[in-house]
């Protein structure tokens, strides 16, 4: 019998069999992440997660607004940023990519 590689949950400390030599017999292959899922997940965690904590995680992104009200502006969220793919470079205060006020005045200095 084939013995897979054994780890830690990076969320849970759990031990899983990871089964990347098979990967269609893995237990992350049967969750039809989006690419933004992916991106949010690996934001938090820099290794693999069990399947219990990939569907908390899952459902944790779902329930995320796109945006909220704050006083007479729409602020949007990490989610919103994630679905659109890319960084508008306007140092967004939710902003996944890590590009901060601190980067704009950078880049404006240089005239970018």
């Amino acid at each position: 019998m084939l013995k897979y590689e054994e780890k830690h949950c990076d969320r849970c400390n759990n031990v899983f069999e990871c089964k990347t030599e098979q990967i269609t017999q893995c237990h992350c292959n049967a969750f039809l992440l989006s690419i933004s899922e992916r991106k949010f997940i690996s934001l938090e965690y820099k290794d693999c997660l069990c399947a219990s904590c990939l569907q908390i995680m899952k459902a944790k992104y779902a329930q995320m607004p796109l945006s909220y009200q704050e006083n007479q502006y729409v602020v949007f969220t990490e989610k919103y940023h994630l679905e659109r793919g890319s960084c508008c470079k306007s140092a967004c205060r939710h902003c996944p990519y890590g590009f901060t006020n601190k980067k704009l005045s950078a880049l404006e200095t240089l005239g970018l």
